[in-house]
C-alpha cells in the first residue's frame, strides 16, 4: 500500500471516529435534558400534590370551625 493510501485511510477513521464521539456527546447530552426535564416535572408534582393538602387542611379547619360555631 502506498504512503498516500495509508495515510488517507487513516484521516478518513479519524473523521468517522470524531463523527461517532459527537454522537455519542450528542445523545449525552439529550439524556441529560431528558432527565432535568423529568425531575422539573416531578418537583412540579410534588409542589401541586403539597398545595393540595394545604386546601384540604384549610377546609378540614373550616368545616371544623363551622362545627364549633353550630354547637354553641
Amino acid at each position: 500500500m502506498s504512503k498516500e493510501g495509508y495515510w488517507g485511510n487513516c484521516e478518513e477513521e479519524e473523521e468517522e471516529e470524531e463523527e461517532e464521539e459527537e454522537e455519542e456527546e450528542e445523545e449525552e447530552e439529550e439524556e441529560e435534558e431528558e432527565e432535568e426535564e423529568e425531575e422539573e416535572e416531578e418537583e412540579e408534582e410534588e409542589e401541586e400534590e403539597e398545595e393540595e393538602e394545604e386546601e384540604e387542611e384549610e377546609e378540614e379547619e373550616e368545616e371544623e370551625e363551622d362545627m364549633c360555631g353550630a354547637e354553641w
